[in-house]
Formats: structure tokens, sequence, C-alpha cells
């Protein structure tokens, strides 16, 4: 378009949708799990182990389904310049929620790199499990909960540095020395 674009290149916004199946982080849930009760040590009963396995299974589940929610919650809290929405009208319940997908739609510069965004999607579905490992460590083995903890922060760390990433070109000014 030329000279005549009011609009410079820092001002285009680019939209971008982050989908994150719930049935695969459920997998992941419950494959780490499953994994880290059978590395536990043996305690006799084994009621941690099987605590541990049995994350996914009914009744453990709806724990798992509101932490994720609100990990969910807390990412786009996390990116909320560039995630806001409208408020929609009606009533808020506490019923429990399934959906099929979270999704985060983005508003990000022209110039955001897709190598950031692939960072970015991985960096959120770690942090999704993490937070819901962290919770579930509370209840069945709290020794094991901040080593869960320090995995959320290192991954809610990354989602800020790559959004904090410069938007811009940089240029560097040539020098004759």
């Amino acid at each position: 378009m030329g000279c005549c674009n009011s609009q410079n290149n820092s001002d285009q916004k680019r939209s971008v949708r982050l989908e994150f199946i719930r049935t695969e982080l459920e997998d992941d849930i419950a494959q780490i799990g499953y994994v880290s009760g059978d590395v536990s040590p043996s305690d006799g009963s084994d009621h941690t182990k099987h605590q541990k396995q049995d994350v996914i299974q009914p009744g453990n589940r709806d724990r798992v389904l509101r932490m994720l929610s609100l990990a969910y919650g807390e990412v786009l809290e996390m990116l909320y310049d560039t995630t806001k929405r409208e408020v929609d009208e009606g009533e808020w319940d506490n019923e429990l929620d399934e959906p099929e997908s979270y999704v985060v739609d983005l508003e990000v510069p022209t110039t955001f790199s897709k190598t950031t965004v692939e960072y970015l999607r991985h960096a959120i579905h770690e942090y999704m499990i993490c937070r819901v490992w962290e919770d579930w460590m509370s209840i069945v083995d709290p020794a094991q909960m901040e080593i869960w903890g320090v995995k959320c922060r290192q991954a809610k760390e990354d989602i800020m540095k790559s959004m904090a990433k410069r938007g811009k070109r940089l240029r560097l000014r040539l020098t004759p020395w």
C-alpha cells in the first residue's frame, strides 16, 4: 500500500488460536500419575502409589477438571493484554465444566514469531499439567507438592518470557569502523 497506509506495521495485529484438547491433557495427567506411582517407594500398603495412579479415575477426575479450569483461567489472566474478552451477560454458577477443549485466542503483532507461538503452546500445556499435579500432590503426597510447584512456576515464567519478547525487528546500524 506504500506511503498512503496510515497504519504502521507495529499497530497491525494477527489472531492466533491455541487449542488444548481436554482428553489429551487428561491423558498426560494420567500418564504422569502412572509413572509417578510406579516409581514411588513402597510403604507397605501402596496407598500413595494407587492415589497417584488413580488421579483421573471417577471421583478424582472432578478435582482434576476443576483444576484444569482454574489453570486455564490463570493462563488467560497471564496473557490478559492479548486475550481481553467482553463479559457475557447472565448468571454464573459453580457447575462442573467439562469442555471439549480450552481455547486461548490471542491478538499479537504481525511481527510475532511462529516459533514463539509454538513455544507458548508447549509452555501453556506444561503449565496446565503442572498446576493440576501441584494441587493433586498437596492432597496425596505433600512432600512432592513443592517439586510440582517449581515446575509450575517455571512454566509460568516461560509463558511470561515468551510474551515479553521483542515484537519488532532489530536493526543494527552499520558503521565504517
